[in-house]
């Protein structure tokens, strides 16, 4: 019993120490259990998260692999950009240089050239258009042109025209002004058709204005000289038909006198054959002045012969090679030509110019051409008597203003400039000094419409200072006269 009782007593003091055990046990394996149930899950969370990093990982190559493919799409986009760009900045500095250059072909023209649009408002606007009218490139644009230019030739009607019918329209030879302010332009309108960014079509026009005065001058020029060499054919025709004849009248009256002197021998034979006294007959025919007459025939005849002998020189073919030329010879020449010009057209109550002529009895030579330089001194001596002759028909009702006309021809040889000056003197109404200005201009002249071209004294300008390289000049004094100056140089 006292085993058992101490066995119980064993058991029960050994119960609680089991229970314990059981219970550590049991919450050590609850530990274990927990601890591998949350190493487990733990475990899970760590697989979760690893497959997520390996899932962030991949996705993270693959964006990296996408980026890089990105990246390289995206530099070689932005190589096409930049080649592009640099293509289109080529394109525009071309584009520049060569609007540039037509810019500056346009401005140095000297044709105004304004561009204008179907509207008529200005476009373009080159420099001779700025110089013409003292408005700038940049005040022009945007303004219509028949603002800015006075051009009653150039209206819309004439633009719409030229643009509708794609035909350019062209004005010649428009005259502005009269007498030495008279200025002549050629005006054409070009159609122009274009594209806009739009690729629609854009019809516009171009108007140019060119000066020719200079060309119309020159032409004027020409056409004067070819008047010239026609009057000299003619003159030239007119010589030799007069000549036959006129050798005839003069060889005749000199058979005549030869037929009628008592001092041959044979008129006497001839006379005593006839029963005729050849004294009484010579006698009788003194007694009414038919010697006289015949001497007169014969005066004239020689003087027409000298007109003819002039004529034939005036009209004799000129080359343009400068040759001797007797000037004394010339200017009498030049005299007995412009005397019988006035005789043809002299009226009863025309006035009478007496003409003086003051020579040296020796002069060299020049060098030049003839007829030109007689064309000069023809040109100075009619104007000379022309206006005389208008100063007395406007005044011949008062002698005191109708004084005998007397026109003064001098050649002189100047040592210290080794020229010869020609002084051309009359005592006509004389020059004003603003006349005296333009007298040597072309086109010039204070005669009516229709009585002058004024182109004379301009032509005898240009073959006294360009042929010959001399010098004119007039002097004038109104009421007391005018007087002509040429210089001419001696050449060898």
């Amino acid at each position: 019993m006292a085993i058992a009782a101490q066995a119980q007593s064993s058991a029960d003091t050994y119960t609680p120490i089991s229970n314990t055990t059981t219970a550590l046990l049991i919450g050590l394996g609850i530990s274990i259990l927990g601890v591998l149930l949350t190493a487990y899950l733990l475990y899970r969370k760590i697989k979760i998260v690893r497959r997520k990093e390996q899932a962030l990982d991949e996705y993270y190559t693959q964006l990296t692999e996408q980026s890089a493919e990105r990246n390289d799409k995206i530099y070689q986009i932005n190589n096409q950009l930049y080649a592009e760009i640099a293509k289109q900045e080529d394109t525009e500095a071309l584009l520049l240089e060569a609007r540039n250059y037509l810019d500056s072909i346009i401005n140095s023209m000297p044709s105004i050239l304004i561009g204008i649009d179907r509207e008529g408002i200005i476009t373009h606007w080159n420099h001779a258009a700025q110089e013409k009218t003292q408005i700038t490139h940049d005040q022009a644009l945007g303004q219509h042109f028949q603002t800015l230019i006075d051009e009653p030739n150039i209206n819309m009607r004439l633009i719409t025209a030229a643009i509708d019918k794609k035909k350019p329209k062209k004005l010649e030879a428009i005259q502005e002004g009269h007498g030495s302010n008279a200025r002549f332009k050629d005006i054409t309108i070009y159609p122009v058709t274009t594209m806009d960014i739009e690729s629609a079509i854009v019809r516009s026009a171009v108007i140019r204005i060119d000066d020719i005065t200079n060309r119309v001058q020159l032409e004027n020029m020409i056409i004067q000289n070819e008047k010239m060499g026609s009057l000299g054919e003619l003159a030239a025709g007119v010589a030799h038909e007069i000549n036959n004849p006129l050798g005839t009248i003069l060889q005749s009256v000199q058979n005549i006198q030869r037929r009628l002197s008592d001092d041959l021998l044979t008129n006497i034979k001839v006379a005593e054959k006839q029963g005729v006294d050849l004294e009484k007959a010579v006698a009788y025919l003194e007694e009414r002045k038919i010697f006289t007459f015949l001497d007169n025939i014969k005066n004239a005849g020689e003087r027409a012969a000298n007109i003819v002998t002039n004529m034939l020189e005036f009209s004799r073919t000129h080359t343009n090679k400068h040759e001797p030329v007797q000037l004394m010879d010339l200017l009498n020449r030049s005299i007995d030509l412009a005397v019988i010009s006035s005789s043809l057209h002299k009226k009863r109550d025309n006035a009478k110019m007496k003409i003086v002529r003051h020579f040296p009895d020796q002069c060299p030579s020049i060098y030049g051409m003839a007829a030109e330089l007689q064309q000069v001194i023809l040109n100075l001596i009619n104007n000379a008597y022309q206006a005389y002759n208008e100063h007395y028909l406007l005044h011949k009702d008062n002698p005191e203003k109708t004084l005998d006309g007397v026109l003064t021809i001098e050649a002189s040889l100047i040592v210290n400039t080794h020229d010869i000056a020609i002084k051309i003197k009359d005592n006509g109404p004389g020059i004003d000094e603003w006349t005296q200005k333009h007298i040597f201009d072309p086109f010039f002249t204070t005669k009516e419409t229709g009585k002058g071209t004024g182109l004379g004294l301009s032509v005898s300008y240009f073959i006294i200072t360009e042929h010959h390289q001399g010098s004119i000049s007039v002097e004038s004094i109104v009421g007391e006269g005018t007087t002509f100056v040429i210089h001419l140089p001696i050449k060898n």
